[in-house]
């Protein structure tokens, strides 16, 4: 791992960036303002060695050349409309099963804040068709 000072504005203070081979970054070719795509394919004596995605590459750039990538996924996430609360075809699991895992969390800390979790992952599972309602349910008033 390495340490990127970086300026992207060009006038404010820099800020310290970590970097490490195989990390997705933007390059300024031959620190010319043209800023593209690549990873850090090795970094040496200070200064890195890009693959850029087109399939160039470059050696001896320095660490001001180098900045984290912005990408199109990140650009997206700010444009995209927020998901509905119901909504949870976009997560990992179930959003009913999400609530009971937080609660599972904090059963043993906060019991009070566990039955309010509890009970609204039996109300998420009800609104969805889930049989987990009365699970849950069973497991908030073990808390009580």
């Amino acid at each position: 791992m390495c340490e990127v000072w970086e300026d992207r504005e060009g006038g404010g203070a820099a800020a310290a960036e970590t970097f490490a081979v195989g990390d997705v970054v933007e390059a300024n070719y031959g620190g010319e303002g043209h800023w593209y795509p690549g990873r850090i394919a090795s970094f040496d004596s200070g200064s890195y060695e890009i693959a850029y995605d087109d399939g160039e590459s470059e050696s001896g750039v320095s660490t001001a050349n180098v900045r984290r990538a912005s990408s199109a996924e990140e650009d997206d996430a700010a444009t995209a409309e927020p998901a509905k609360l119901d909504d949870d075809s976009a997560l990992p699991l179930p959003m009913h099963e999400l609530f009971a895992s937080v609660a599972a969390a904090y059963a043993s800390s906060d019991a009070a804040k566990a039955t309010t979790l509890y009970e609204k992952a039996a109300a998420i599972a009800l609104k969805g068709g889930s049989a987990s309602a009365g699970a849950y349910l069973g497991k908030a008033a073990q808390l009580e």
